[in-house]
């Protein structure tokens, strides 16, 4: 049954049914509250708030009516009318704050709640316009309850056990202070609950869960890791697009990305004999110091003093700033080793492949496969192979893209004016091979496995100077009368070359074509190695 306190006047049958009345006092400490200012159904022993009906603009949620207590409140207690004028709310209730009983109230902007111990349900309070909240001693908030509170400039958090649920503050523009207690007993914060909240400071001193945090695109500026922290999980700190520095201390487990995509971080402090996963630190593009101190020199080589700390905790991190620039360091460095402008373009190109696989190891682990691993480990997979072969290429001048599909990795580069496909990892052996060097697409989809279809891609920005349409590789090295198929009259026609240019006269093949052996000239042994391919597609057909 329904009844409204009421002390002036009546609920008559039209405004509710069957409706008595009912007279009484609310608890003495809810000054703000008016005994006809709720409907309350008595049904089945129990006392819920209803309804609301009440004009004021600051209300209070009691614990007892007339020396009854209140064991219910119904989540559409305020309808969108009442929303719409509330301006403070007094919870003194020690139920449970329901599941959107609040949201969408567009004046509320002051919330207090005096029990000791408080649950407040999923989007509570979602897009509510509250500046300021202090939590209860012990507190749990539910997903979304403070979604959206884009005025909400201040959070304390109580001294007891405060678990804050998954996407709790999201979108809290304007989060510039979360206080925390010293001696909290637990706090535990769950994924993106500060997800792009304007929060900037340090980490509290504060025994934080870490594991379960993700402070997803907040404005932090500085965070500071205490020792006893021992884990901070994936995502945790990504997109902290104001973060500058990070400040690690003790051993502390950091996940991969935890710190990812956090575009202004510029400075680490942490001990050099410590161990760090690097791998946290991904897609942080200027990040460039260590300690307060540059961690690459002007050629892009790595200070001295940062070498062992990098080498051993950064072997397969992808869009750091300074690894980006070392990695460009050693690319640089490797081609100027290894080509030269006397050299024709198959000749680079060759040179190029060979050190690659002199050079590489592959990893069977399957532990390193960005562009820097290379450099940091000698030991990569395919796509490692072909990111390294990508590079180099392009720095020697080529044209050239990274192509891969669900298992494989290679590229395919421009060479003397025909596209070919590459593949390093194939022809790494312990004498290297070229079954897989300058190879069109048809040969490359007889490998039904690892090299059937194919796509572009480009792995990381150190790859963006790639072109975005898929080049065709049509051209078949020793077909050099270019009628579709490679013949004994290949060969004879080699071989006439072979005698012309002994002799003194122009060259009038194309080498590209008819050096099959990659030495730079036209002889007997590209013949030889013609009618070797013959032989062999003609087993084949």
């Amino acid at each position: 049954m329904l009844e409204r306190y009421n002390f002036f006047r009546c609920i008559t049958a039209s405004a509710l049914i069957a409706a008595p009345l009912f007279c009484g006092y609310i608890n003495a400490n809810a000054e703000n509250v008016t005994a006809d200012d709720f409907i309350i159904d008595f049904s089945d022993d129990n006392a819920e708030l209803y309804r609301y009906i009440g004009e004021d603009s600051t209300v209070t949620v009691p614990d007892y009516i007339d020396g009854v207590s209140v064991n219910s409140i119904n989540e559409n207690l305020f309808p969108p009318e009442c929303k719409s004028r509330l301006y403070s709310v007094v919870w003194q209730s020690t139920l449970n704050v329901p599941p959107k009983i609040f949201r969408d109230a567009v004046s509320l902007s002051d919330v207090s709640f005096e029990p000791h111990k408080i649950a407040i349900g999923e989007s509570a309070f979602e897009n509510t316009p509250i500046k300021k909240l202090i939590l209860p001693y012990n507190t749990i908030v539910g997903n979304n309850a403070f979604l959206d509170c884009i005025r909400l400039e201040s959070l304390t958090i109580g001294n007891g056990s405060t678990n804050i649920l998954n996407g709790a503050f999201m979108d809290t523009f304007s989060l510039k202070e979360i206080v925390f207690p010293e001696n909290a007993e637990k706090v535990t914060i769950g994924e993106n609950s500060f997800a792009s909240c304007g929060f900037i400071g340090p980490v509290p001193n504060i025994n934080l869960f870490f594991a379960l945090m993700k402070l997803a695109s907040c404005g932090l500026s500085h965070v500071e890791i205490p020792s006893y922290v021992e884990k901070i999980q994936k995502d945790a700190f990504n997109n902290c697009f104001d973060l500058k520095e990070v400040t690690l201390n003790g051993t502390t487990d950091i996940a991969d990305d935890a710190f990812s995509e956090c575009w202004t971080l510029s400075n680490i402090n942490i001990d050099l004999d410590s161990d760090l996963n690097g791998g946290a630190f991904s897609n942080c593009i200027n990040l460039m110091n260590i300690n307060g101190e540059p961690v690459i020199n002007d050629d892009g080589s790595l200070v001295s003093k940062f070498e062992d700390f990098i080498t051993r905790n950064f072997k397969d991190t992808h869009e750091i700033g300074f690894i980006n620039k070392y990695t460009a360091y050693c690319i640089r460095k490797m081609v100027n080793e290894n080509i030269s402008h006397s050299m024709t373009e198959v000749q680079k190109v060759k040179a190029l492949h060979d050190a690659v696989c002199n050079m590489v190891t592959y990893d069977d682990y399957n532990n390193y496969h960005d562009d820097v691993s290379v450099f940091l480990t000698n030991q990569t997979i395919c796509d490692g192979y072909a990111r390294l072969m990508n590079l180099l290429l392009h720095e020697a001048g080529f044209e050239t893209c990274y192509v891969r599909n669900l298992s494989h990795a290679w590229v395919i580069v421009k060479v003397c004016g025909y596209y070919f496909h590459l593949d390093p990892t194939w022809d790494d052996f312990d004498t290297i091979s070229y079954d897989w060097f300058l190879k069109d697409d048809s040969y490359v989809r007889n490998e039904p496995d690892s090299h059937a279809t194919w796509l572009l891609e480009v792995p990381s920005s150190l790859h963006s100077f790639q072109k975005n349409e898929l080049p065709v590789c049509d051209t078949v090295i020793g077909d050099v009368n270019k009628d579709g198929c490679v013949d004994a009259l290949d060969a004879s026609i080699v071989l006439t070359e072979y005698a012309d240019v002994s002799v003194g006269l122009p060259m009038s093949l194309e080498l590209i074509l008819a050096d099959c052996n990659f030495n730079g000239r036209i002889d007997a042994v590209d013949a030889s190695k013609i009618l070797q391919i013959y032989t062999q597609n003609s087993v084949s057909d």
